[in-house]
């Protein structure tokens, strides 16, 4: 599916539109942006407006796209996501979903624009659409696409430590509602738990619970495992939230976490006495 490109400049944004922008992830983006212009300007003032491109409409667009930043979009796949979108709407299942299978894989990296206007991978753009499905259409989807996720998710046991976390994360982002997207999550999770970032792991082991209540996954482990993730994170509320669902549902629960045997809620009562993390905003 080798699409025609669009190249777009930056756009001007509404108050409304800038509040919404300031409180999403673009507001990295935003940040960089404005350090990039500080930059220009102190280095060399008198180039600085035409180096850096930060707000323009109509015919000014392709001017912003040669002196500032550009971002090259798929129009074909844009489009495909666009039918698919409105498959999804009208419950055609079966077309909808065949579009799906028909997207090369190195096109799911692509950032697109989303229905609002920001700026996503094609992959995360999908996602949203897939999470928000009613039950027959999840229930479709899994039909469709059941079989390759478990086959990408028993591949992981032979792949390569480098491939192994890849591979999760492509059935998280796109299989996530089939049967072992939970199982794809757990796995993420616990790598970014080992790699220090404590807020990701806690997101990934509360996405469980929200689109696989009927996982196979032990509960009382992913609480517990959430617990830890978020005391270590410095969410302590969010944390003694989930101490105390676990308490209640499962007092006296053993699990096992790293090769040794311990009491969940007891653990967890022992963790809060320990100096709790500041919080952690990744």
């Amino acid at each position: 599916m080798s699409g025609r490109s669009s190249s777009v400049g930056a756009r001007g944004v509404g108050t409304k539109s800038c509040f919404r922008f300031l409180n999403s992830r673009g507001f990295v983006a935003a940040a960089a942006l404005f350090f990039l212009a500080f930059a220009v300007f102190f280095l060399n003032p008198a180039e600085s407006t035409a180096q850096v491109a930060i707000a323009v409409s109509g015919d000014a667009a392709n001017a912003a796209a040669q002196q500032g930043f550009s971002i090259t979009f798929d129009d074909r796949l844009s489009d495909s996501l666009a039918k698919f979108d409105e498959f999804v709407k009208a419950k055609a299942w079966e077309k909808a979903f065949r579009i799906l299978s028909d997207v090369p894989e190195e096109k799911w990296s692509s950032m697109l624009p989303d229905k609002e206007g920001f700026i996503r991978s094609a992959s995360n753009r999908v996602r949203e659409t897939l999470l928000q499905l009613p039950a027959d259409g999840r229930e479709a989807y899994r039909i469709y696409f059941d079989a390759k996720a478990r086959r990408l998710f028993e591949s992981i046991a032979t792949a390569r430590k480098e491939d192994d976390i890849t591979i999760a994360r492509t059935i998280y982002d796109r299989y996530f509602i089939t049967s072992v997207g939970d199982d794809a999550a757990d796995r993420l999770a616990e790598d970014h738990f080992e790699r220090g970032q404590f807020a990701d792991a806690a997101r990934l082991w509360k996405s469980i619970f929200e689109f696989h209540p009927d996982s196979n996954l032990a509960e009382p482990k992913i609480l517990v495992k959430r617990a830890i993730a978020l005391f270590r994170s410095g969410s302590l509320a969010e944390f003694r939230s989930v101490r105390e669902q676990l308490t209640q549902e499962f007092p006296g629960t053993r699990v096992v976490l790293g090769g040794q045997e311990i009491v969940a809620d007891a653990y967890l009562k022992r963790l809060e006495t320990e100096e709790p993390a500041t919080p952690d905003e990744s």
